[in-house]
Parts: C-alpha cells; structure tokens; sequence
C-alpha cells in the first residue's frame, strides 16, 4: 500500500472517530447523560483502540500499536477502577500498563511488520509484566490487605489458577518458533 492508501485510511479513522465522538455528545445532550463523571476514561481508551486500528489497518503504521496498546490499557484500568471504585488497586495495576501493554504493543508490531525480534522482546516484556501484576497483586491484597477484604478464600483460588495456567503455557511462551 502506497502512501496515498495510508493517506486515505487516516481520512477514514479520523473521520469515524469524530462522527463517533458527535454522536456520543449528541446523546449525552438528548438523555442528559452525564458522560464526564463515570465515562471519562473513554477519553482515554478511545485513542488507544483508534491508534491500535490504524497499525492493524495500515502496514506503515505497524509502529503504533505500541503507544495504541499502552494508551488503551491504561484507558481501560482507569475505566475499570472508575467503575469499581477500587482506585488502590493502582498499586499494582500499572504493572498492565507498562511493561505488559508495552510488550504486547511490541508482539503486535513484530507480527504486523514481520520482526520476529521485536514479537520475541514484546513477549518477554508480556511475561514479566504478567508475573509482576500477580506477585504484587498477591503482596498488595493478600498480604498487606489493601482493598480491605478480610474474606481471603477467593484471592488463593484465582492466584494458583493462574500460576497453574502459566506453568501449563510455559512450553508454548518461552519457546522459540518463526513468525
């Protein structure tokens, strides 16, 4: 695809983005919805997922599925602790932001641009941020009780779950395949 092509899916992107971002106002005004205390983080998410389409839509772009994974994760935890209310689970949270997002933005690039070094580094990156977000999820809740819960017979179950679920994917992660 030549640059004109390129040219023409910016136009697209640019284009829905906007009709969407009016229609959201336009709703907001007709059901007097109150989009900016409990949707704001869209405002977050939704350049993260514009900037993820246009590296999956344009080959050129291939490089901005990095910074479009870091900005929708990021989007997407603040939506979810908007929700929820837990905003101490940022404690830990971040760990999805960078290094995982960044790392899976980096596995997106590689696969996109045909960079097997780059697919390899940004699973790497998936990993340790993986295992980091469990460990310090284990040490903020279970240890030091940050969200308060007292109840801790969910919190054991979901950890070695998903350590079982590492331990069973490790073969397929760490080994090296071509692209």
């Amino acid at each position: 695809m030549g640059r004109r092509g390129a040219t023409r899916y910016l136009e697209i992107a640019l284009g829905a983005f906007l009709a969407v971002l009016g229609a959201a106002f336009l709703l907001s005004n007709v059901f007097d919805l109150d989009l900016s205390s409990h949707l704001w983080p869209l405002w977050v998410l939704v350049p993260g997922l514009v900037l993820l389409t246009l590296a999956f839509s344009v080959r050129l772009l291939a490089g901005l599925a990095v910074p479009g994974s870091v900005i929708a994760m990021a989007g997407l935890i603040l939506l979810v602790l908007n929700a929820t209310g837990q905003w101490q689970a940022w404690a830990y949270a971040w760990t999805l932001v960078a290094p995982t997002s960044a790392g899976a933005g980096l596995m997106i690039y590689g696969r996109l641009s045909g960079r097997p070094a780059s697919y390899r580094v940004g699973l790497s990156l998936v990993l340790v941020g993986l295992v980091l977000f469990l460990l310090l999820m284990a040490f903020f809740e279970l240890i030091i009780g940050l969200s308060g819960y007292t109840e801790l017979r969910f919190m054991w179950p979901l950890v070695l779950i998903l350590a079982g679920i590492l331990v069973l994917l490790s073969p397929y992660l760490w080994r090296r395949r071509s692209l």
